[in-house]
């Protein structure tokens, strides 16, 4: 949910309610947040959601748990929760707030303390997710995905996709297959360890004996064999909601002959369970599941949801867990009520904006290697892209199914990354390393087809696992016209016109520079008045730089006349300058109409 405008607050009891039952969000506008450059004081601002009657308090080094104690009592609230993330943001809590203390209230009577370093609403979350998509008509029967279903994983151009337009995962496998035991933790909404393509990927806490009632590795939690429920407040991060079942599908689905195959299927995943059967969290979970998982050792965690303010104690445990090597893969967003994606640079999506060096956005991209409509984006402020629309996955109950959104993209990252760390990579506990893989992404990152997320994403391209793990990235995509001059369809058009059409990629000079050596005429180049064939007379030069063919008529053109240009396909027609002198897939052709 994206922050609206400035609410106007009504100095009543009954409108102060409403407000903190409502949420409000702080007020923080730019690129990504440091703790420097945003303070964590509460705002007045429609239009984000926080936990009623719940407050974050962070205690100041050197103040004890008594001071907050002393606190609350003043204030007839009671500590819910100390100690929420022990292993990251020392000295962090959970305070429960009396009837008819409200939100704003409180935060400003915590911060008065001399023992309080900051207080906040506990502000929450929600799943990136935009649809659950229906089912496709032929779902894949074993995980070779030969029906073409998993087109982000392999696309050559099945349903009227782009070839090429995917994360090159069999080139990345036959690199060799990686070693198990990388654990991603998946912090979402549980998982389905039962589903007969995660089962055998469950990660598995060995130093934690099963329902004997007994926190056997001191922890603070009692038999957590397979992660844990922060929602609930149990061992059993079972999937209420789906989202996290199909976010894992995508990182790890098995080898197995079955369903769905993950981009890295030895990847082990740690459900890690704060959004609820709704697909929303709090802010305090999320912490507490995040702790969990860098004290458990895991070197990446998958976060495909956002929202809520700024949280200084989000951000403070992200930035701790930087310090020890521990990436955190995060969803860019999906825009605001509208669906439409926003720009994160001026608006941004937490925990994903926050300016730290092991945080990884990532935006989403359809079959078609365009960004998607729904997801957000930003030049300083979002990494990469990957496939998240339609994508295929694994859901609770064993079953499959369609989801769209930047929380379908961001898996692809952790699936990736992990592949990575599988081949040998490490990441030793120290930030360096962290910033060095999420630079290893970026860098590997290809242009997508005719530079369409130019300006979208820091990359300016999409994820590529084989380019990430040293593979080779064959191009196997035919080139494309990416633009034309004039515009397809349109009227009014100066009878002095030059006609271009500029290519995705580097073109064979002398392919689309054509001439019949009888007539003197372009071949590959051709401009005829609609519905006639008779040959504009026009020269055609090519520029290498700017990869764009130009074609210009020797006389006037007729005025209030329909013109065909064309760019000749096909084994004949115009060529990449590549070795393979790929060919365009077809003509493309399209229209004008000249001024009187």
């Amino acid at each position: 949910m994206r922050v609206g405008k400035r609410a106007v607050l009504l100095l009543t009891v009954v409108a102060a309610m409403l407000l903190a039952c409502a949420g409000v969000v702080l007020a923080q506008q730019g690129g990504r947040g440091t703790s420097g450059e945003d303070s964590p004081s509460y705002g007045g601002q429609d239009g984000e959601r926080f936990a009623p009657g719940k407050l974050i308090v962070k205690l100041k080094d050197g103040a004890a748990q008594e001071d907050l104690e002393a606190l609350n009592r003043r204030n007839g609230a009671r500590t819910d929760k100390a100690e929420l993330a022990p292993d990251l943001v020392p000295g962090l809590n959970l305070v429960s707030l009396p009837q008819g203390l409200a939100v704003r209230e409180a935060v400003g009577r915590y911060k008065a303390s001399s023992a309080v370093e900051y207080a906040e609403p506990d502000f929450i979350r929600d799943a990136d997710q935009t649809t659950t998509d229906p089912l496709p008509t032929n779902p894949p029967t074993d995980t070779s995905y030969t029906d073409g279903t998993l087109w982000g994983l392999n696309n050559t151009g099945q349903n009227s996709g782009t070839i090429d337009a995917d994360v090159d995962g069999p080139e990345a496998w036959n690199t060799g297959g990686g070693a198990p035991g990388v654990v991603v933790a998946v912090i979402d909404s549980g998982v389905d360890y039962n589903h007969p393509d995660l089962n055998a990927n469950i990660w598995r806490n060995t130093d934690e004996i099963a329902d004997n009632k007994i926190d056997d590795d001191g922890n603070g939690y009692v038999d957590d064999v397979r992660g844990y429920d922060f929602a609930n407040n149990d061992a059993n991060p079972m999937d209420d909601n789906g989202h996290g079942t199909h976010v894992s599908g995508t990182i790890a689905g098995e080898n197995n002959g079955a369903g769905v195959v993950g981009v890295n299927w030895t990847a082990e995943i740690m459900p890690l369970k704060f959004l609820g059967s709704t697909g929303s969290g709090s802010t305090s979970n999320a912490i507490r599941a995040l702790d969990y998982a860098v004290a458990k050792g895991a070197k990446l965690s998958n976060n495909s949801w956002g929202g809520g303010g700024y949280s200084q104690a989000l951000y403070d445990a992200i930035s701790r867990a930087n310090t020890k090597g521990s990436l955190f893969v995060a969803a860019a967003g999906n825009g605001g009520s509208d669906g439409v994606g926003d720009n994160n640079d001026t608006s941004p999506h937490y925990p994903s904006s926050y300016n730290l060096d092991n945080i990884i956005a990532v935006a989403s991209t359809t079959r078609t290697d365009s960004l998607s409509s729904f997801s957000n984006y930003g030049s300083t402020s979002v990494d990469l892209a990957a496939p998240g629309s339609s994508i295929y996955s694994t859901l609770p109950g064993g079953t499959y199914g369609s989801k769209s959104g930047t929380s379908m993209a961001t898996p692809q990252i952790s699936g990736a990354l992990s592949l990575l760390l599988s081949k040998g990579s490490t990441l030793p506990n120290t930030a360096p390393e962290a910033a060095a893989a999420k630079k290893a992404i970026i860098d590997s990152s290809v242009d997508n087809t005719c530079a369409l997320l130019s300006g979208k994403v820091v990359s300016e391209g999409r994820l590529n696992v084989s380019r990430l793990v040293g593979g080779e990235t064959p191009d196997v995509a035919p080139p494309t016209v990416c633009s034309t001059k004039p515009a397809s369809g349109a009227s009014g058009v100066a009878r002095t016109t030059t006609v271009s059409a500029t290519f995705s990629e580097a073109m064979d000079e002398a392919s689309v520079e054509e001439v019949d050596t009888t007539t003197g005429k372009p071949t590959n180049f051709t401009l005829v008045k609609d519905g006639s064939t008779t040959q504009v007379d026009a020269t055609v030069s090519y520029d290498a730089e700017t990869k764009k063919v130009t074609l210009v008529p020797k006389t006037a053109l007729s005025s209030r006349t329909t013109y065909r240009a064309t760019v000749k396909g096909g084994a004949n027609g115009a060529k990449e300058a590549a070795l393979e002198k790929k060919p365009l897939a077809s003509d493309k052709s399209w229209t004008f109409k000249t001024a009187r």
